[in-house]
């Protein structure tokens, strides 16, 4: 190959390698934002849920029973994923519904949802008051994670092949220039 042919080709993929970046940094642009929508979506349901668990747990009695603190409400769902409910009582005492889910100190008063450790597991929490105690519920965060990491190594593997497909189709079109 010589002359004006290796100019054509040079000049294609040179411009399939520039409109390859522009697709890349407008599909990662995308990838991010349809990933934080997701995320706050999920976040938010996961939030409304916890509040509906909390108007239930607050529902009954002011006090929690003699032998224990409040328990979680009955599921809202068939095979829903299980409530965790902490009952701070005056004292400052901590009872949980669930042996070995102690609750950080940090979030002992939270009264807005957020995200807290409890047993090396991250949860949502929200809490409010009940009489002279303060109930928290909380509910694991594994399902926003696994959909989190679903929803990443697809926009990988897409992003991947798309951008593959638009510098071989830009250097095809190049070349037929």
């Amino acid at each position: 190959m010589s002359g004006p042919r290796r100019d054509i080709r040079a000049a294609s993929i040179r411009v399939a390698l520039g409109a390859t970046a522009v697709v890349a940094v407008m599909y990662v642009i995308v990838a991010l934002g349809v990933f934080v929508i997701v995320t706050n979506t999920l976040t938010s349901q996961l939030d409304a849920r916890l509040a509906r668990d909390l108007e239930r747990t607050l529902a009954g009695p002011a006090a929690p029973p003699p032998d224990g603190g409040f328990q979680a409400p009955a599921p809202d769902r068939p095979f829903g994923p299980p409530i965790l409910v902490w009952t701070v009582l005056p004292d400052g005492t901590v009872i949980a519904n669930t042996s070995g889910a102690d609750l950080p100190a940090a979030a002992v008063g939270v009264t807005t949802p957020e995200t807290v450790v409890v047993g090396g597991e991250d949860m949502r929490v929200t809490g409010g008051t009940a009489g002279d105690n303060h109930v928290i519920v909380g509910q694991r965060t594994a399902e926003v994670t696994a959909t989190q990491q679903t929803l990443l190594a697809a926009e990988l593997i897409i992003g991947a092949v798309l951008l593959v497909l638009v510098f071989v189709g830009a250097v095809a079109v190049g070349r037929r220039v």
